[in-house]
């Protein structure tokens, strides 16, 4: 969710074999899969088709690559400086000190 109340959620399909994309409740999936030019704006969220990989920006200065191949959903996170010092947890510390990414809950 972003600072304006923008949603965006990608999932594996029941069946495993694609990604099931939604972005502030409508459904992206078909037009994805689709399209080799693949392109949408809603509500603040950029959706863009790359090299069979989606691409996702927000106004807030966030970026997503997301890939699915192999029944595997990767993806890599981009942040404005904005939000350097700011983040922790499960994609690491923004802080320049790659030591402290991987830590523990309890430190």
């Amino acid at each position: 969710r972003t600072t304006n109340g923008a949603k965006f959620m990608v999932e594996v399909s029941k069946s495993g074999r694609s990604m099931i994309i939604f972005a502030n409740g409508s459904d992206y999936t078909i037009q994805f899969r689709r399209s080799t030019t693949f392109s949408a704006q809603q509500g603040g969220i950029f959706l863009q088709k790359v090299n069979n990989s989606l691409q996702v920006s927000t106004l807030d200065d966030i970026g997503l690559s997301i890939t699915f191949q192999n029944r595997i959903i990767q993806f890599t996170l981009e942040l404005g400086t904005k939000y350097k010092n700011l983040t922790k947890g499960l994609v690491g510390n923004f802080n320049n000190n790659p030591a402290d990414d991987l830590i523990f809950p309890n430190g």
